[in-house]
């Protein structure tokens, strides 16, 4: 197999990352810098890239541009010590409105359409019914202002097991996934760059 620079330097950097299941040590860090500061040098021109391409090459005498533009030149007084208040106000502008954007696109996609879904389903399939018991009993178990008395305590207990039970299957299947990333990673280290 010949020599391959950039899979070579990928994987001593796997290396120097997998060196933390040892302990913390320069070599992890340095590998954790490296990572870093080359995935952020790589976002930071690819932005400036995408920013000079798509906005200032095309400026027109559009006020979103013009805003944005002020907005996000702004945000570098945050550099300076003298002026860095003033980035407190393009801050909350940006991200006051990507909340609310993004609110809004939360309440369509997932709630209202989870609403409607469940409306449409059909009451014949026996796990559609379970599904809806065990979301009930879920819902009872986390209301707060409800004390958990009389017939409303057994629907309570078996909401919040209900609740552990898929809590510990999600992070169960999320453990599961990380673990595959790094057998994933052996198998690179192993076929790519030492060609077994």
């Amino acid at each position: 197999m010949a020599f391959d620079l950039p899979t070579t330097v990928g994987a001593i950097i796997l290396i120097m990352a997998f060196s933390i299941m040892y302990k913390n040590n320069i070599f992890f860090k340095i590998g954790n810098a490296l990572m870093m500061g080359s995935v952020l040098g790589y976002n930071a021109s690819q932005g400036w890239n995408y920013v000079y391409q798509q906005r200032i090459l095309r400026l027109d005498s559009t006020p979103q541009y013009i805003v944005g533009i002020v907005l996000g030149l702004l945000l570098f007084t945050s550099l300076t010590r003298k002026y860095r208040w003033i980035a407190r106000y393009p801050s909350a502008i940006i991200i006051g409105s990507a909340t609310g954007i993004g609110t809004a696109g939360i309440v369509i996609t997932s709630i209202w359409r989870q609403i409607l879904s469940v409306a449409e389903i059909s009451m014949a399939d026996p796990g559609t019914i379970i599904t809806m018991v065990i979301a009930v009993m879920m819902l009872i178990a986390t209301f707060m202002t409800v004390k958990h008395e009389g017939v409303f305590k057994p629907i309570a207990e078996a909401g919040s097991w209900a609740q552990f039970a898929f809590y510990g299957t999600g992070l169960g299947s999320y453990a599961v996934a990380r673990y595959g990333h790094v057998v994933g990673r052996m198998i690179y280290l192993v076929n790519t760059w030492i060609g077994l």
